[in-house]
């Protein structure tokens, strides 16, 4: 069937475009859901907090915990690990060196695993980065990996503290088309070269940045920038750069989240700041978390921007606990569109949504949120009241959603955690395959009354498979088959007239018809117009 739009005033209609040979499997298909789930790296009683963290590649998912890497197939079996980080990163002498804090990362532009590892020692700082030499790495040797021990110190040359050297704690972790950027809350050294952690003495942030094809080749180097002594969060953009330019973001005060932007990362290195006015409601409490059958109270972990963030679509998305001393502590997000910023100073970055998830009768902390190159969202946290115990949730919206979806619980805490700590991070990433989102949180076993991790695969709606479009100007433009695919409504953005062939797949898709074009379907297919 063809349908076509020509000199009608512009509508907005939703677009489901059926092929033949697909469309009893789409049919029969169920519709957002938790796909999977299942228990990733259980403690081992040496390290607390957990610091769950993790992604997912073409072909398995990387986890990350203190201080342990495994990697698993996508239904949760094992292929190796879990993997001491002190014999996974070469060089790192393990006995007292205050290693902590990995973190995981896909980059969908050179498909390889990003893991990093903070280590401080002897008034040393240490950045250990380990770089996967395929996407899909099936030992944790030399084989399939090449790592680095970077000194990242601040000197005291760097700072105006005499005599001091500064190392880093509570990474945040990014990556674009041209490097990766590592965040570092930067503390004191005490006399016995151990890092204080105490909030008493932070000089500042590192901001760690390294060029991404050094890193790939063998040779990787950093170059340091510091900012003001918040916690930071540098943004991935899902999708390739937004020019030559990195962003971070950090809690202010209560009333103001501030952006940072780093332009010009792998050269003169310029920094521009705005602070963004956000609904205040609260700082975050001043008390701990209650949990179901404890006085033990857990950590919901306030004034840290936590977990990722994520930039799709000109949108960048983050997340933090927040709520009021007393409690209880609320899992809140915003939606900050740059609007070309700092590029084009004229407007600056705006606020287009903020909110919060999860019940107010319960306690909600320690979210993470990230989006697929769809626009799609998932975020993950934690539940947990004196009558509930602690549990790992899950809400997620399509690309067109304007609210996130019920909350679900995906686990919950089998026993009260008497662990002492919760957290610190969790993890929310898009899978680099098919466009579904993963989540990776914290819960406690009956058998140990101990932390263990869980994983689960969030799906979204189906994306189409294949597109092409033909027009006059700028000419044919053939669609991918792999994520993230050429949609329909992004050929028809760049389209001014002619005939859009769809090809295959089934689309849900939100357009506005306001030019002459044709749309065609193709094997057999349908070209259905109104509401989803």
């Amino acid at each position: 069937m063809k349908t076509k739009f020509s000199n009608s005033p512009p509508r907005c209609l939703w677009l489901s475009v059926i092929s033949l040979a697909s469309a009893l499997a789409i049919i029969s298909a169920p519709g957002q859901s938790i796909v999977q789930s299942w228990e990733g790296i259980a403690s081992d009683s040496t390290s607390v907090p957990p610091d769950p963290h993790g992604a997912p590649g073409p072909a398995g998912v990387l986890a990350t915990v203190n201080l342990r890497v495994s990697y698993f197939t996508k239904s949760g079996a094992v292929l190796w690990g879990p993997t001491n980080l002190t014999r996974f990163f070469v060089g790192n002498a393990g006995t007292g060196n205050q290693n902590s804090d990995p973190r995981v990362l896909f980059d969908q532009g050179s498909r390889r695993f990003f893991v990093i590892m903070q280590e401080n020692h002897n008034s040393r700082f240490w950045l250990n980065v380990a770089v996967s030499r395929n996407s899909d790495p099936r030992t944790s040797g030399a084989t399939d990996w090449i790592t680095y021990r970077l000194d990242a110190t601040e000197y005291t040359a760097n700072n105006t503290a005499g005599g001091v050297n500064y190392g880093g704690d509570y990474p945040g972790m990014a990556v674009d088309g041209q490097a990766l950027y590592v965040v570092y809350r930067m503390f004191a050294f005490v006399p016995a070269g151990n890092l204080s952690g105490c909030g008493c003495d932070v000089l500042n942030s590192a901001v760690l940045i390294m060029n991404k094809a050094q890193l790939l080749a063998g040779n990787g180097t950093l170059a340091s920038l510091y900012t003001d002594s918040v916690t930071l969060q540098p943004v991935t953009p899902m999708g390739g750069n937004p020019g030559n330019v990195m962003y971070m973001v950090g809690n202010w005060n209560n009333s103001n989240l501030k952006l940072y932007a780093v332009s010009d990362p792998l050269g003169t290195r310029t920094l521009t700041t705005q602070l963004l006015p956000v609904t205040d409601v609260g700082g975050g409490p001043t008390v701990n978390a209650p949990q179901l059958g404890s006085a033990t109270l857990l950590d919901p972990i306030v004034g840290k921007m936590q977990g990722n963030a994520a930039l799709v679509g000109g949108d960048l998305w983050c997340a933090m606990t927040r709520g009021q001393p007393a409690g209880p502590a609320v899992a809140a997000y915003w939606r900050v569109r740059l609007n070309g910023w700092p590029q084009l100073p004229f407007l600056g970055p705006t606020l287009e949504e903020e909110g919060t998830v999860g019940a107010n009768t319960d306690w909600n902390y320690c979210p993470s949120i990230s989006a697929n190159l769809a626009g799609d969202v998932a975020i993950t946290w934690t539940r947990s009241s004196s009558t509930r115990a602690a549990a790992m949730m899950v809400a997620w919206r399509t690309e067109y959603g304007s609210t996130f979806g019920a909350p679900i619980v995906v686990k919950a805490s089998q026993t009260p955690n008497v662990d002492g700590r919760w957290g610190d991070y969790f993890s929310v990433w898009p899978d680099p395959s098919d466009g579904s989102l993963w989540a990776v949180s914290e819960w406690t076993r009956a058998d140990t009354g101990t932390w263990s991790t869980w994983w689960a695969q969030i799906s979204m709606p189906p994306r189409d498979f294949f597109v092409r479009w033909n027009a006059p100007n700028p000419g044919t433009q053939d669609g991918s088959l792999a994520f993230p695919y050429v949609t329909v409504g992004a050929a028809h953005a760049n389209i001014t007239s002619g005939t859009l062939h769809i090809f295959g797949g089934h689309y849900d898709e939100q357009l506005f018809l306001n030019k002459a074009v044709t749309l065609e379907a193709y094997s057999g297919g349908e070209v259905r117009i109104g509401a989803p």
